[in-house]
């Protein structure tokens, strides 16, 4: 899959609305790709062989 465009799609959602959605490869501490709720397109040749992980982080508005 590298040189290929990974889409992801992250759906979430939350009865007191939603303050942030981020999308991060390999570990949801770094590498942030992007701060969105909207279709993310990860562009794979920047990233190394082998297994890689596709984390998306939502907050709620009250932090949670």
């Amino acid at each position: 899959m590298i040189g290929d465009q990974l889409v992801v799609n992250p759906r979430v959602e939350d009865p007191v609305g939603l303050r942030s959605v981020h999308v991060y490869v390999a570990s949801p501490e770094t590498n942030l790709v992007t701060d969105t709720s909207s279709a993310v397109v990860i562009d794979t040749t920047r990233l190394g062989l082998g297994a890689h992980r596709v984390y998306v982080v939502a907050t709620n508005n009250l932090g949670i």
